[in-house]
């Protein structure tokens, strides 16, 4: 009974997460992590400490998988170490840590682990630190954990069940937001460490693939309007923007320089995504880029800072400094020194990762003859 009412629990909070959807939003779509779903088979990198890795079993490696970890069940703590509600959890998860290794029973059968997406070890030893966090945390910088769980919010607590003879890393249970009890969630881990891992793929059945869908902020009249400013702002005569259907169904808009000499085409991509926080908005801006692939100009549509607030021109420019100047062809790393703006730090993140689209759209454009190369002009 324990484990049907985990499956109709996991259900009702991936239906919640279910947002309405426009293929302006681009992706290649990834569903939500379920019950009976492998963990995905992405390497980490170890913890920072020795003692860590000694933790996990994974000492004397250059990376991990989860799988690789010795014990029979996983908790694992999807964070950012910047979302309150995961600060707020800290305090519960090392209640639970000690709870586990009080025991010798669950102490080689359980062990913990955070993954901190969209963060760097050094900011992660400060969030160790600063909330004494006892059990391993280790980075998701480029938020591939992230996009491969289908771009849930956190914190996501995941609870994963090892089976050592065939190597499959199965999610057993799950859950979404904040845990305050570190009692309940001790309970159900000793429930489920004995659990066989084909029988949680049985019992999970094949239940409905969700995403997490982001609806563009603007109509198409509005923003047809803003790209248009964005276009008058650079000072050119531009035709009238078109809207262009990529293979992915997500679209870009374009427009030409009115200059028979050198027609130029520009190219706009608007961006709508999830933030990784439980509790912040979602991000919505768009880019300008010449066909030389050179980001332009950011054109923001809603980008919000702690507080709700939205962000000021001040915030605009810093950001556009980090990014005018910078070709879409070549990847881009997220750096909170640098490229985070003050109380906005995890939009910031989206937003530098969401240019990482860039050079896989750029060849896109590129293979329809929509990008000028000299060879286009001398002829």
């Amino acid at each position: 009974m324990i484990f049907k009412n985990i499956n109709i629990r996991l259900s009702l909070v991936y239906v919640l997460f279910l947002i309405l959807f426009s293929a302006d939003a681009f992706s290649a779509e990834t569903p939500l992590i379920k019950v009976g779903d492998l963990f995905p088979d992405i390497e980490l990198s170890l913890p920072r400490a020795s003692d860590y890795a000694e933790y996990l079993g994974v000492s004397g490696k250059t990376g991990f998988w989860v799988k690789d970890i010795q014990a029979q069940l996983v908790l694992v703590e999807i964070m950012n170490i910047n979302c309150a509600s995961c600060q707020k959890q800290a305090p519960v998860y090392n209640d639970l840590f000690d709870k586990i290794q009080s025991l010798p029973e669950t102490k080689e059968k359980i062990k913990v682990l955070a993954i901190g997406v969209g963060n760097k070890n050094e900011h992660i030893q400060k969030y160790q630190d600063h909330f004494k966090a006892q059990y391993p945390i280790v980075e998701d910088p480029g938020l591939a954990i992230y996009n491969a769980l289908g771009k849930s919010p956190v914190p996501l607590s995941l609870y994963v069940r090892l089976n050592k003879k065939d190597g499959k890393a199965v999610v057993v249970a799950s859950h979404a937001g904040y845990l305050s009890d570190p009692e309940a969630m001790f309970t159900q881990l000793r429930s489920l460490m004995d659990m066989d891992a084909d029988t949680a793929q049985i019992l999970a059945g094949t239940p409905t693939d969700t995403f997490v869908r982001v609806k563009p902020i603007l109509s198409e009249e509005a923003l047809m309007e803003k790209i248009s400013d964005a276009l008058k702002a650079q000072g050119n005569d531009y035709a009238k923007p078109e809207k262009i259907v990529l293979e992915d169904k997500s679209a870009v808009y374009t427009s030409i320089r009115k200059d028979p000499k050198r027609p130029e085409r520009v190219f706009v991509r608007v961006v709508s995504q999830p933030s990784p926080c439980d509790v912040c908005h979602d991000v919505h801006f768009a880019y300008l880029f010449e066909d030389t692939g050179k980001i332009v100009q950011l054109i923001p549509l809603k980008l919000s800072k702690y507080g709700n607030k939205a962000w000021t021109r001040e915030d605009i420019a810093k950001m556009e400094q980090n990014l005018v100047g910078r070709s879409i062809e070549n990847p881009f790393h997220y750096d909170q020194g640098v490229d985070a703006i003050t109380s906005a730090t995890i939009t910031s993140l989206v937003i530098i990762e969401s240019l990482n689209e860039g050079n896989h759209l750029f060849q896109e454009l590129k293979a329809k003859g929509l990008v000028f190369t000299k060879e286009m002009t001398e002829d």
